[in-house]
């Protein structure tokens, strides 16, 4: 995943910007049924809801987050 700064993106553009930095490959044979995400700073939510959806759609049947630190906007 390529990652760079959402510094300066209004929230919709974050979360537009986010749902397309996950992609799902099916290569591997690991299966999860339970996963804790952590964010460094949560803003808007749109990584944490983007990467969720994404794990679902793999199988995931949990998935938890936790943020270090809340940003105000």
């Amino acid at each position: 995943m390529k990652q760079h700064s959402q510094k300066g993106l209004s929230r919709l553009e974050r979360i537009e910007d986010i749902q397309s930095q996950f992609q799902i490959s099916t290569i591997s044979k690991l299966r999860y049924r339970r996963v804790l995400i952590i964010d460094d700073v949560v803003t808007t939510g749109s990584s944490i809801r983007a990467l969720s959806q994404t794990l679902e759609q793999l199988g995931c049947q949990k998935v938890y987050a936790a943020c270090l630190a809340g940003a105000q906007i």
